[in-house]
């Protein structure tokens, strides 16, 4: 662990001093990254989501729940967002048991689908998620060609609420 954070700490400053810097901050308040940098269930608490696509295309989002105690990935899920959309959701107590549900009324595509009643995390990673943070990640969007060829059985199609 010493030895990466000698050479994290070495890569960090050259790419500093050669001016290489790999973050640009939108003059919109707009970007590809957004970071909720507390979400608690504790003693009753909830805490809400807000995501909105501002752009005319299709986007695809990573959601990734991070549990407090140890940074561990804890539940993730994707958004597909149409032009223009906004995504809800709640972050509270799993009611059967430990962890954390996220719930959502929106109608916005999750990858995995959201099972009624919310999406549960796994009773392994519970444990010490009751805080934590949330990373959004902008993952891409499909190109209108991607659109076009991209064809799935009957049988397989996603159908969101």
């Amino acid at each position: 662990m010493k030895q990466f954070q000698k050479y994290g700490v070495a890569a960090a400053v050259a790419s500093i001093a050669t001016g290489v810097v790999a973050t640009e901050v939108s003059k919109k308040e707009a970007g590809d990254l957004a970071i909720i940098p507390y979400y608690t269930v504790l003693d009753g608490k909830n805490t809400g989501m807000h995501i909105i696509n501002t752009t005319a295309s299709t986007q695809v989002v990573k959601v990734r729940l991070r549990r407090g105690a140890d940074s561990k990935d804890a539940l993730d899920f994707n958004l597909v967002m149409s032009p223009l959309d906004e995504w809800t959701a709640n972050i509270g107590a799993n009611p059967d048991g430990d962890g954390v549900r996220v719930t959502t009324g929106d109608t916005t595509c999750t990858v995995p689908a959201f099972p009624e009643g919310g999406a549960v995390m796994p009773t392994t990673f519970a444990e010490g998620a009751e805080e934590g943070y949330v990373e959004i990640i902008a993952m891409g969007q499909p190109s209108v060609e991607a659109v076009s060829l991209w064809r799935l059985p009957q049988s397989t199609m996603m159908v969101c609420r």
